[in-house]
């Protein structure tokens, strides 16, 4: 509590952001340039962690140096993709053990024409043209949103399966709803952000401003919630104190951890 207390008369997220040092965004696919086409863009986001969404219709089975292997979520068909027609993304905190994502991420389609047509219509991807609409939203909003790192928006805080309430890639990343893009000015307090957001320190602040929507479920809204946690002061950080960080980072990032619930339970 002592150190919580010191921790008040440091800056917030939201100071970082008038700072224009971050900025927190939000991608609900397919309503970035266009809208009526939702349901086809969250389609083309294909799953690697927690794959039982409803929306989900191609799971990613193998990722090699230049393509991908996917996979129908429904029946036994596979093919190729190049990585030329997908891009970076995360649509879930589910299962995803690891901080540092890197060459780990999940993928999002944005060339059609790299999927088999009777692949899309086994999938529901119809008519051609909306689905076409759809790839290029999540294009657009790639181009504009994308981020290194990560928050958790939409949450269940006991969930067996959520184990960072941030992440952090060296390749930009696109989102959903469920998470937040926050893009970083100052690449050299990116890592250790992702740090800071995933500790108990942080936690602790997080569950005083959470919206609590059913149960053990919350909304982590950027504004509500993310933006008024206080944070270190970087500006004022020794050379040595932000070397260790990054040191900590390359030890920790890689590692499959524990679930969160369960980790703070046992401390």
């Amino acid at each position: 509590m002592e150190l919580l207390d010191k921790l008040k008369e440091n800056p917030t997220v939201k100071d970082l952001e008038s700072e224009k040092k971050i900025k927190i965004r939000v991608y609900n696919p397919g309503q970035y340039k266009t809208r009526g086409v939702e349901r086809f863009a969250r389609q083309l986001f294909a799953s690697k962690f927690g794959s039982k969404s409803p929306n989900i219709a191609f799971n990613i089975e193998k990722q090699e140096k230049d393509k991908i292997l996917l996979k129908l979520k429904e029946g036994k068909n596979y093919f190729y993709i190049t990585k030329e027609a997908v891009l970076p993304a995360l649509r879930t905190y589910s299962q995803v053990r690891k901080m540092n994502i890197t060459n780990e991420e999940e993928v999002a389609i944005i060339d059609i024409k790299s999927v088999p047509e009777e692949f899309l219509r086994l999938s529901g991807l119809l008519p051609i043209e909306r689905v076409t609409e759809a790839a290029q939203d999540i294009k657009s909003a790639y181009q504009m949103l994308a981020s290194n790192l990560l928050l958790v928006r939409r949450v269940q805080l006991s969930s067996p399966q959520l184990y960072w309430l941030a992440f952090y890639s060296e390749n930009k990343v696109i989102s959903n709803a469920v998470l937040l893009n926050v893009q970083t000015f100052d690449s050299a307090i990116t890592k250790l952000l992702t740090l800071y957001f995933n500790s108990v320190i942080a936690l602790l602040q997080l569950l005083s401003f959470v919206v609590e929507t059913r149960g053990t479920w919350v909304d982590l809204h950027g504004d509500q919630v993310w933006s008024h946690l206080h944070v270190p002061e970087f500006d004022g950080l020794r050379s040595e104190i932000m070397a260790k960080a990054q040191t900590i980072f390359g030890e920790v990032g890689k590692v499959d951890a524990k679930p969160l619930f369960f980790t703070f339970k046992g401390a």
